[in-house]
């Protein structure tokens, strides 16, 4: 009976030892995923920055190009009329 107990006891221990292993390995896995979707959350929010600029600038080149057009129909109109008045 007592070598049943120290074979069941060495069974457990190794069974012990290895879920242990398996713990600390799952852990580092679990540390690594952390830290790689910190990554990818920076990345996603730098990205997100620069659509918002680079939005913001497509909004002034519009308003840039709205107010070209009209400047250069004003010195259009200039143009014809300073014609007609020589």
């Amino acid at each position: 009976m007592q070598c049943n107990l120290d074979a069941i006891k060495q069974k457990l221990d190794n069974v012990i030892r290895l879920h242990g292993a398996a713990i600390v390995q799952q852990a580092q896995a679990n540390a690594q995923l952390y830290q790689q979707n910190q990554q990818i959350l920076a990345t996603v929010e730098a990205t997100m920055n620069n659509t918002a600029i680079a939005a913001k600038y497509a909004q002034i080149s519009a308003i840039n190009s709205e107010v070209s057009l009209q400047l250069q129909s004003k010195q259009l109109a200039y143009q014809k009329a300073d014609f007609w008045l020589k």
